[in-house]
């Protein structure tokens, strides 16, 4: 799947699906949940889809990590 379809899909651009392959800017966990989802359906169908999600989980990762930090130093 091309990364403009894929941001088609998501509701966003294809420069910030660029940008998460790159990881140069964080996913949201509701986007990285619903990517997860996505690929789910369509692995069986688009084995580049699931390429391209394997790619973005460490960002996915990161940025669930991070907001978990910040969220503790402000309830703290």
């Amino acid at each position: 799947m091309s990364q403009a379809r894929l941001a088609h899909r998501l509701g966003v651009t294809a420069t910030s699906v660029a940008r998460w392959e790159r990881n140069e800017r964080p996913i949201s966990e509701l986007t990285g949940r619903f990517v997860r989802v996505l690929a789910e359906i369509e692995s069986k169908a688009s084995p580049d889809l699931a390429a391209r999600v394997a790619r973005l989980l460490p960002a996915l990762t990161t940025r669930h990590a991070t907001t978990r930090a910040r969220t503790r130093k402000r309830t703290s």
